[in-house]
């Protein structure tokens, strides 16, 4: 398949085992190899529930990669803009190092909402231009 100047090949495996331990856990496997116009590849490749099919191969492939960005996005943010979610320290004595973590994922919820419904929220960031300053 081709997409403007990249071209895509596909390859897919329906209801295979996870891994050899696992092998009575059935999964479906999607490897896309993205080729750019100066011959550049980069390999995907994802394991889903849903049936991979010719019909819908490049629709989970943009899902996948779709779902990707928003997640490398959000760890993005969580650690270079004032939340520093970047080391993981076990789960500490008790499992302290989970509940910083859930505290910290509450935290940048709640800035998502205000970010989101909060009219002043916005214009106090507008003018400071940064989350860790609030």
């Amino acid at each position: 398949m081709q997409d403007g100047k990249l071209k895509y090949q596909f390859c897919y495996f329906n209801n295979i085992g996870i891994n050899e331990a696992n092998l009575g856990v059935k999964v479906n496997f999607l490897l896309c190899e993205q080729t750019d116009a100066n011959e550049k590849k980069i390999m995907f490749s994802w394991i889903t529930s849903l049936p991979v099919s010719t019909q819908n191969v490049v629709g989970l492939m943009k899902a996948g990669r779709a779902r990707w960005k928003i997640e490398n996005e959000t760890f993005n943010t969580l650690k270079n803009q004032g939340y520093r979610f970047e080391h993981n320290f076990g789960h500490g004595h008790q499992n302290l190092s989970c509940v910083f973590a859930h505290l910290m994922l509450l935290a940048f919820q709640s800035d998502q909402i205000l970010q989101r419904c909060s009219n002043i929220f916005r214009k106090v960031w507008k003018e400071i231009r940064t989350k860790s300053k609030l």
